[in-house]
């Protein structure tokens, strides 16, 4: 197949594009291949694979990983949907999933983010560059800033080893972080605010 450029000319597609339902097939099916060839070559020679404990515990531990996929994509959905990115659902799931193989290429999460950030400027070129930078970082941080959150409101509720404090008296005792996490879940609250246009 042959594309026409916008001036008439004629433009062969690459190698990529003619190859691509191939592509994504052979991924489909070389993973798990992989995976049972080592399965196999650990059996054969005479290692155990018997998983300890209960096999319910591990399905359960499955679906449950499945299912985090899920929240992770609608997360970064909707960090984009904030910035004004608008993707359908089914392409934030791909960039979201694709970018977890970079994620263990990469230290400290650096190639997952920045495979998120020529992802979404692939699949949405119009979107500023400050723009999908803001949403992949409000995506990155948003998580800590919300175990921060727990992590604060569950502090008159437990005994911190070796600070001395429990319950309520703990709290008081790490004001910094306290109104660090304060302000980040402020700050965010803020950006988002001034970008819908609520003030």
């Amino acid at each position: 197949m042959v594309n026409v450029a916008a001036g008439g000319a004629e433009k062969t597609p690459s190698f990529l594009e003619r190859h691509r339902t191939r592509i994504m097939i052979a991924q489909g099916l070389l993973v798990p291949l992989g995976l049972a060839g080592i399965v196999w070559v650990a059996v054969h020679h005479g290692d155990s694979i018997s998983p300890r404990g209960s096999v319910g515990y591990l399905a359960a531990a499955l679906c449950t990983l499945q299912l985090s996929l899920l929240v992770f994509a609608r997360r970064l959905h909707t960090s984009l949907a904030t910035m004004g990115i608008g993707l359908p659902v089914g392409a934030t799931m791909r960039i979201a999933l694709q970018s977890l193989l970079y994620f263990f290429l990469f230290p400290l999460s650096t190639g997952a983010e920045l495979s998120r950030w020529a992802k979404i400027k692939a699949a949405s070129p119009r979107s500023s560059n400050l723009a999908v930078l803001t949403a992949v970082s409000f995506d990155r941080f948003m998580p800590a800033v919300a175990c921060g959150a727990i992590s604060l409101a569950s502090l008159p509720f437990v005994t911190l080893r070796g600070l001395g404090a429990s319950n309520a008296a703990s709290l008081p005792a790490h004001p910094v972080i306290a109104v660090t996490v304060l302000l980040a879940a402020g700050a965010g609250a803020a950006a988002v605010a001034i970008r819908r246009g609520w003030f």
